[in-house]
């Protein structure tokens, strides 16, 4: 079962996947926007 890893500031908020250190949201907080998301399918 993997984890959810998240790092933030005051304009980004960044989570990561600790199974294959995947990148799975990156939201701007300031535009209260998601930026990115990858979503994989295995």
């Amino acid at each position: 079962m993997s984890e959810m890893h998240t790092l933030e500031n005051e304009w980004l908020k960044v989570s990561v996947n600790d199974w294959g250190a995947e990148l799975c949201s990156i939201y701007d907080k300031k535009a209260e926007r998601e930026v990115g998301c990858l979503t994989v399918e295995y």
